[in-house]
C-alpha cells in the first residue's frame, strides 16, 4: 500500500497497517518512494536542452551519426541533445530510459554530469533557475 505522509487519513491508515504487521510473525518492507520530476523541473530541463543546443551550434559543432558505414552530420537540435547526450547519461547512471520515469534526484545528478562534461569542452553551462523560466515566458 502507498501512503502520502502529508495526508492525515493516509497516515492514520499506515499506522493501523503497521500495527497489524507488527502483531504478525511476518516479513515486510517499508520504503520511501521518490517523487518523479516536477513540472518546474521538466520545464527547466527542456530550457536547458535549448541552451545546450544553442551553445553547441554557436561553436560550430555538428551531430554525427553513422548509418550503413556512412557518416551523416546535422546541426544539433533540442531532441538530439535530449536523446543522444542527456538520456545516455541517465541510462548509464540509473538504468532509466525515460525522463518521465526518472526521479527528481536522478535528473538532477544526470544534469550535473552533463554540465560538467560540457564545461570541460569549453561550454559554460548551468541549469535554468526560476528567474530564467520567468524570463523565457516573458518573451
Amino acid at each position: 500500500m502507498i501512503y502520502k505522509s502529508s495526508n492525515y487519513t493516509d497516515v492514520s491508515k499506515a499506522k493501523n497497517d503497521l500495527k497489524h504487521l507488527l502483531s504478525k510473525d511476518c516479513i515486510f518492507e517499508i520504503k520511501e518512494i521518490s517523487t518523479k520530476r516536477t513540472v518546474l523541473q521538466n520545464r527547466s530541463l527542456h530550457l536547458f536542452f535549448t541552451w545546450c543546443t544553442t551553445a553547441l551550434k554557436d561553436t560550430g559543432a555538428e551531430f554525427e551519426y553513422k548509418v550503413f558505414e556512412t557518416v551523416f552530420t546535422c546541426p544539433y537540435t533540442d531532441t538530439i541533445v535530449k536523446e543522444h547526450l542527456f538520456k545516455p547519461i541517465l541510462k548509464m547512471m540509473f538504468d532509466v530510459d525515460s525522463t518521465s520515469k526518472a526521479t527528481k534526484k536522478e535528473i538532477s545528478e544526470s544534469v550535473d554530469v552533463m554540465i560538467l562534461a560540457l564545461n570541460k569542452r569549453g561550454l559554460n553551462m548551468k541549469f535554468p533557475n526560476l528567474e530564467d523560466l520567468k524570463a523565457k515566458n516573458e518573451k
